[in-house]
């Protein structure tokens, strides 16, 4: 949903950061398959496969790494709306608080 959100258009924050429909589309033209690296620390490529779906492949990727490795993790659901969380100020976990200590 988030996705689909920005590809319309709609910017997305997540964790602080602003997500826009330009900054995604500059994701997607990115292959990872073009990625040319010296590093040296471990990476593991995880996918996410739909049921009953052809899986790609990333082992290839994974091996331009010293330490590299993939896995396919196959999805287990399929989120149909987003819920916003919004948090409860720490002001209001005082007041509680305050009262039944009183």
């Amino acid at each position: 949903v988030l996705i689909e959100e920005i590809k319309s258009g709609i910017p997305v924050n997540m964790d602080g950061f602003l997500i826009g429909k330009e900054l995604w589309e500059s994701f997607e033209k990115v292959s990872p398959l073009e990625i040319k690296s010296n590093f040296t620390g471990h990476v593991k490529i995880m996918s996410l496969v739909e049921k009953n779906k052809k899986r790609k492949d990333f082992s290839k990727l994974a091996e331009k790494y010293k330490n590299g490795g993939s896995t396919a993790i196959e999805r287990e659901f399929i989120w149909t709306g987003w819920k916003s969380y919004i948090p409860t100020p720490p002001i209001f976990f005082e007041a509680v608080r305050s009262e039944l200590m009183s």
